[in-house]
């Protein structure tokens, strides 16, 4: 059986969501909301109505939280990331519903993309799905050039704004693939 992995990118008011199989970006979505429990409402409602079993999704990866001591340069804030920590419990409860079949996996963003810069990791996660960059938004994140006919489920509906998540998603999917599957 082929490997087909949903990637699940929490954010507080915005979810990614990317199924991938084989290299081939075959579904994605954006969960949003305007707190934590409208957002996770939401993913669940994505992942009921999109009917994921259907992909027959073998593993889920999630990105999962911890703070690091570099980060103290960045100003990232402990309760932040505590907020980010209960998205992605939540997000794995939902997935343990819903996918009661599935690996559930979560694992740390140094671990699936290192220290590599969003953008340029980004730039990687659409050169292994072979999809062409449109074009570049102002934080230098690429946006996928839809216009070619390789695209999947919702691609056309996506707002350049969620691309971040949405790709951050698909990454988390690649990653499964080549270190889970």
């Amino acid at each position: 059986m082929t490997p087909t992995i949903l990637g699940i990118d929490p954010g507080t008011k915005k979810i990614g969501i990317a199924v991938v199989r084989d290299t081939t970006l075959i579904h994605i979505d954006i969960a949003k909301g305007k707190n934590q429990i409208a957002t996770i409402d939401n993913l669940s409602t994505i992942i009921d109505d999109c009917d994921c079993s259907h992909y027959g999704i073998t593993t889920v990866v999630i990105e999962s939280q911890q703070y690091y001591l570099e980060d103290q340069e960045k100003k990232s804030k402990p309760e932040d990331l505590i907020k980010l920590a209960f998205m992605s419990g939540a997000a794995a409860a939902f997935c343990t519903q819903y996918l009661p079949n599935s690996k559930i996996v979560q694992v740390f963003p140094k671990v699936w993309k290192g220290n590599v810069p969003k953008h340029i990791k980004q730039k990687r996660i659409l050169t292994k799905l072979n999809i062409p960059i449109s074009h570049y938004m102002k934080t230098m994140c690429p946006v996928p050039d839809v216009s070619t006919g390789m695209h999947c489920k919702n691609m056309l509906k996506v707002n350049d704004g969620d691309w971040r998540d949405i790709l951050d998603a698909a990454g988390l999917a690649l990653w499964g693939l080549e270190e889970v599957a």
